[in-house]
């Protein structure tokens, strides 16, 4: 499998790794891959060269640079969307904007209670003057289109957009570790 008469314990600052200007090395739930795949030309294990390039980065040859990144489980693709939905209905159609509580009960958006110059209730046509005596702001919150609902947060879905899976609210993510050599 691995050649074992190597030491490669004692590795050289000319290692044969130094020869590359950009290593990129991505952990999918421990499984690490190389881009160039250093651990197949080198006759390394995946896990050797991951430590190797660490004790080059200690050493101020390379430069370190991590991220994460969602991934679909069933095509691998990083290509993914994130949605907000409403948690009624599951409509994409919401939009976020100040909530009025009218006097009379009426609970809107801002933007319903807009006529022409003023402001007035568009349920019982009463215009709105003060704060706290005619009605109440309760806040920036999110509206659907299509079911009227009015909430806090939406609900939050990724979606593949390779084989369109719908991943959930908890997708799985890839480790990113992108290796640059200093000149």
């Amino acid at each position: 499998m691995y050649n074992k008469t190597r030491d490669y314990r004692k590795m050289k600052e000319g290692s044969k790794i130094l020869d590359y200007n950009r290593i990129t090395m991505i952990d999918i739930d421990g499984v690490l891959f190389f881009d160039p795949p250093l651990d197949a030309m080198l006759k390394m294990s995946p896990g050797k060269v991951a430590s190797e390039l660490e004790k080059l980065v200690l050493k101020d040859k390379y430069h370190k640079e991590e991220s994460e990144r969602i991934y679909c489980d069933d095509c691998l693709s990083t290509d993914i969307k994130k949605e907000y939905l409403c948690p009624r209905c599951q409509s994409l159609r919401i939009y976020k904007d100040v909530i009025i509580l009218h006097m009379c009960g009426f609970r809107g958006t801002r933007k319903a209670f807009q006529y022409i110059d003023h402001m007035r209730c568009p349920h019982c046509k009463k215009p709105l003057h003060r704060e706290d005596d005619d009605y109440i702001v309760e806040g920036v919150k999110y509206k659907c289109v299509d079911c009227t609902n009015i909430f806090e947060e939406p609900l939050v879905k990724y979606k593949c957009r390779s084989c369109r899976r719908v991943l959930g609210d908890d997708p799985k993510k890839i480790k990113v570790v992108k290796y640059i050599r200093k000149l």
